[in-house]
């Protein structure tokens, strides 16, 4: 007999990266919004479990190893032990064929995918149902997955993370530190040699000499690019604290939450940081990425986001602004 009160399942397979992983909370909190009676379960690999698990709306996660994602034995017995058979809804972030077939075995009975433009995509997915209003920003997109279910154009929610407080040798450092000084937390690369989205060295050089008299300055992030980075700012005799390589996702959003603003250029803990509600300052040197990625300042009260003609001034009339409260330009 059908079990009437029994919850409607969605499963939201993420992708490998924190900022979609974050964005898609949009579409979770439309799920809750519009299915009262609903379940939301996140399929992801290991170091996003965090991620997915302390976003709002979430109610279960499951970790997929990737480096089992090619084996064939392991993807039967996944399968086959998955906990959430026929679940009401799947929804494939990066249009993996791999999350559809998943999806397929599991008997969904619905799965989308954010992009339909390959064959075997099309036939594992309602596609006479996959057309979505067009919008203009990422958020706006992966919320839009709801839409062929509810008919009706979705409301765009301001992403919601609240990690847990924890304590560890960096943690407790840090709020050792804020006993004495207000802490500004930046992250001025994605970790890339060579990305257009870093900030170059020397206008990080110059920033960190117009705010260290009044902050602690806390370098933080995560890739091979930040050794050198560091070296370079060491040899110039620049005072900050180098955190760089040392974090835990959860150590990151604990300094956050401690930190008076944070600075970022356009990368996952950018978005880490305003999902907190944390007083941020998105820049973004490579501008055609902004009206995709970047924070809505129309939801969100304490985020400013820079694209165009980004320099020293313009960073310190912002953090001038966050520390005023005074929001608009």
């Amino acid at each position: 007999m059908l079990n009437k009160n029994k919850p409607k399942i969605f499963l939201i397979f993420a992708s490998n990266f924190i900022g979609d992983t974050l964005i898609v909370n949009g579409l979770v909190q439309n799920i809750k919004e519009n299915f009262m009676n609903s379940k939301v379960v996140f399929i992801v690999p290991e170091f996003l479990y965090p991620i997915a698990k302390y976003q709002y709306g979430v109610d279960d996660v499951i970790i997929f190893n990737q480096n089992k994602k090619n084996n064939i034995l392991y993807l039967i017995s996944f399968i086959l032990n998955f906990k959430y058979k026929f679940p009401y809804c799947s929804f494939s972030i990066n249009s993996k064929e791999r999350d559809l077939l998943i999806a397929k075995f599991i008997c969904s009975k619905n799965i989308y995918a954010s992009k339909v433009n390959r064959l075997a995509v099309r036939l594992l997915t309602n596609t006479n149902n996959n057309k979505r209003t067009a919008y203009k920003s990422m958020l706006e997109n992966y919320s839009a997955f709801i839409e062929p279910m509810i008919k009706k154009n979705i409301n765009i929610k301001p992403i919601i993370f609240n990690p847990p407080i924890i304590h560890s040798e960096n943690t407790d450092y840090v709020n050792e530190i804020k006993k004495h000084n207000e802490i500004i937390t930046i992250i001025p690369s994605n970790g890339r040699n060579g990305s257009s989205k870093n900030m170059p060295i020397t206008d990080f050089s110059k920033l960190i000499d117009n705010i260290d008299k009044k902050y602690t300055i806390l370098l933080i992030g995560k890739g091979d690019f930040y050794t050198e980075y560091v070296d370079v700012l060491k040899q110039k005799k620049k005072n900050f604290i180098d955190l760089t390589n040392k974090l835990s996702l959860l150590e990151v959003a604990n300094i956050f939450k401690i930190s008076k603003i944070i600075l970022s250029i356009d990368t996952g803990l950018m978005h880490l940081s305003y999902s907190m509600g944390c007083k941020t300052i998105a820049l973004f040197y490579e501008k055609s990425l902004t009206t995709l990625w970047a924070p809505d300042e129309n939801i969100y009260n304490d985020v400013i986001v820079l694209s165009k003609n980004i320099n020293t001034e313009l960073i310190l009339n912002s953090i001038e602004r966050l520390e005023k409260n005074i929001h608009t330009t």
